[in-house]
């Protein structure tokens, strides 16, 4: 499926009839890059089911070189596999965000370990918010792209989704971004399947909402931004099924209320899922075309952070994304 050039008013007119309309402040219009489409052929991961094992592959198949760009680094598998490939000869190279939000450890333990085992380590660039990345590229020739961090929970605990992606551009762009962030250096996207904060992610984002017909299902740890929103509520209000999956609450604030509770108002459905963690950044359209990535619906994540995501249609890809929807949609309460 492509985005349909109908669908490319929307974000055009968010600002000014819906935003003004609830008393908010407008956003400044952001006009989508045309027609962006999803990879036709790649597979899926979905965690907690498929466990650590497929990132461990990833690692163990490189031959040659190995980039990992990751916002959390800790789980132990990941982390002995990526000293037995350089242990075997691979040129590993491993880019990490040196202040994590949240609580923890961070991820100075594991650059200090790496940097012993002669992997080449640095700190992300500091030009962003938050490096909030998670993807890898092997070989250059296939990339590994995701929800997850590499974590002991993202494989245990955590609704997450991962792409692998052999697409010869895709992956070539992949490897030219990570160059780039790997020595602080300007990086433009030229590939409709890459989604890239703070390049396209907001405009992806409301093309691919605007071009919703039927459904429109979105699993997501944050809703925090005023014109996703909106046009979230605006696909409902032209008869769009819309659901919306968070986290369920949790001890400390919830920073999901005031977007839960517009949305709500706005005929949105939004549910809240206790088990397993919603960490997923998920976005399905009409069943055909997913967006899988690390952007939350976030104004930071969108605008301000180093984020990575990928446009999919590989039908058997968005198949398995929507069955984990509609399975974490049933479980899911107010």
């Amino acid at each position: 499926m492509r985005f349909f050039a109908r669908a490319l008013w929307a974000p055009i007119l968010l600002a000014a009839l819906v935003l003004a309309a609830c008393g908010r402040p407008v956003q400044p219009s952001v006009v989508p890059r045309s027609a962006p489409s999803g990879i036709a052929s790649a597979q899926v991961f979905v965690e907690p089911d498929d466990g650590v094992q497929p990132v461990v592959e990833f690692v163990r198949g490189a031959q040659q070189s190995l980039d990992v760009a990751m916002y959390l680094l800790s789980d132990r598998q990941v982390i002995d596999a990526l000293e037995a490939s350089r242990r075997r000869g691979v040129r590993v190279r491993v880019m990490l965000e040196e202040n994590p939000y949240g609580s923890g450890p961070g991820n100075r333990a594991v650059f200090d370990r790496l940097r012993t085992t002669t992997i080449a380590t640095r700190w992300s660039p500091s030009g962003f918010q938050l490096s909030h990345d998670k993807y890898a590229v092997a070989d250059h020739k296939v990339a590994l792209v995701g929800t997850a961090n590499w974590t002991h929970s993202a494989f245990t605990d955590n609704r997450e989704f991962l792409i692998e992606d052999s697409d010869p551009r895709d992956v070539d762009q992949l490897a030219t971004l990570f160059d780039a962030d790997w020595g602080h250096q300007s990086f433009s996207v030229n590939d409709e399947h890459l989604v890239i904060s703070p390049t396209n992610s907001r405009t992806d984002f409301l093309a691919l909402i605007g071009s919703a017909r039927k459904t429109l299902h979105v699993e997501a740890e944050e809703i925090q931004d005023a014109q996703v929103e909106s046009a979230l509520i605006e696909a409902a209000s032209r008869g769009v099924e819309v659901e919306v999956l968070i986290p369920g609450s949790t001890s400390g604030p919830d920073r999901n209320a005031a977007g839960a509770e517009r949305l709500t108002a706005g005929h949105v459905q939004v549910r809240r899922l206790r088990n397993p963690y919603v960490h997923a950044k998920a976005i399905v359209v009409d069943g055909e075309e997913a967006f899988i990535g690390s952007e939350n619906v976030s104004t930071s994540s969108l605008d301000q952070n180093r984020e990575v995501g990928l446009l999919v249609s590989d039908a058997a890809v968005v198949r398995r994304v929507e069955e984990t929807f509609s399975r974490d949609w049933k479980a899911g309460g107010p």
